[in-house]
């Protein structure tokens, strides 16, 4: 930037007045700022007044908005018509832009709230024997509380499978567990050790009753007793 000579009392935004002369010296930092900042009010950006205020507060010296109205003046003529019209512009497009962001919160707000409802439908169950928690589709309705996974393993005697006695209370394979098959296993849920020692305390509690079986089965051949017939 050149120099020029001053004219009249006051020294323009943007210059000093070199020393023992009447030459006003640019100041290019001041002067980029005052361009930067033209170009933003010019564009609709800026207000006049936040202008003045961007620029004292980037250069340090001041400069009221009236004064930065009329370099504007000076530069562009009918400035304030081009800016108004790009205000209203911007104002329009942070409107629709408010109002679509508006619109997608609520489709993400009804789409939750679908998600929950349809999580509200789907009901699940926990397996006795796996102890996991599964669809209810996964287990036969109405009927078992085990899995149709587990079922399958019931049916295998699988080596894999484990229960809880409800006696001791520990987790055993279901080998050693008493009944003829695995479902019957699993509705008694009775290790042998456990099965035994009741048996034996069952025994001791009931003897008249023992001996009364006993002779009973003795009375009775094998396929009375499957047809129940009774004696007394």
């Amino acid at each position: 930037m050149k120099t020029k000579i001053k004219i009249g009392r006051n020294i323009p935004f943007g210059y000093k007045l070199m020393s023992n002369s009447n030459l006003l010296q640019p100041i290019n930092h001041q002067l980029q700022i005052l361009k930067e900042i033209k170009k933003e009010i010019f564009n609709g950006n800026l207000s006049l007044r936040n202008g003045a205020k961007e620029i004292t507060n980037k250069t340090g010296r001041y400069l009221s908005h009236p004064g930065l109205g009329k370099i504007l003046n000076k530069e562009f003529a009918g400035w304030q018509n081009i800016a108004k019209k790009k205000q209203e512009k911007l104002k329009i497009e942070k409107k629709k832009l408010l109002e679509a962001t508006k619109k997608k919160i609520r489709e993400e707000k009804e789409l939750e709230k679908q998600r929950i409802k349809n999580l509200k439908k789907i009901k699940y169950k926990n397996c006795t024997i796996c102890d996991e928690r599964k669809l209810e589709s996964e287990f036969i309705q109405n009927k078992t509380k085990y899995c149709l996974k587990c079922k399958i393993l019931l049916l295998e005697m699988s080596q894999n499978l484990f229960l809880y006695c409800r006696i001791c209370g520990n987790k055993k394979k279901l080998e050693e567990f008493i009944g003829t098959n695995g479902h019957n296993k699993y509705k008694t849920k009775t290790c042998g050790p456990c099965f035994r020692e009741y048996q034996r305390e069952w025994d001791k509690k009931n003897k008249y009753k023992r001996l009364k079986y006993i002779r009973k089965s003795k009375l009775l051949g094998s396929s009375d007793i499957k047809k129940r017939k009774f004696l007394w």
